[in-house]
């Protein structure tokens, strides 16, 4: 509720929600650029459960399969709707998702656990053809 007041202020963009689906029964994630657009538009953002590698150096958990997020951001790009997405790992487990956009290029998305209240919030940022990322908060 305190994101979603202080958005206000600085958006008229009203708060939208996207459904997590679960697709780790698909084994782990293999990254591959692009995606599918069908059935989306620009602005749109969708998130998918995956099932990943933790490769990070520093993590306890080096080498264990992990849950983890595909984000999906949809915008156009030379007049084609683009799939932009980004994965971030996390062991919380979301299931409600928000998302406000901040500006023609940029998606502020949070991540919401209902049970623990936890959330995650990271601003994804069109750049041309590629996509950047930024975590808010954990």
């Amino acid at each position: 509720m305190a994101i979603s007041n202080a958005l206000a202020q600085y958006n008229p963009n009203p708060e939208k929600t996207a459904v997590i689906t679960d697709s780790r029964s698909k084994g782990l994630y293999v990254y591959s650029p692009g995606g599918s657009v069908e059935g989306y538009k620009d602005g749109d953002v969708s998130v998918e459960r995956i099932k990943d590698l933790d490769f990070r150096d520093d993590s306890p958990f080096k080498g264990d399969t992990i849950n983890g997020y595909l984000v999906h951001f949809y915008k156009p790009w030379n007049g084609t709707l683009k799939n932009y997405h980004m994965a971030c790992m996390n062991r919380e487990d979301f299931d409600r998702v928000t998302y406000y956009s901040l500006s023609n290029t940029e998606v502020l998305i949070v991540l919401f656990n209902s049970i623990t209240n936890k959330k995650y919030s990271l601003k994804l940022t069109q750049h041309g053809d590629e996509i950047g990322a930024s975590n808010m908060s954990n």
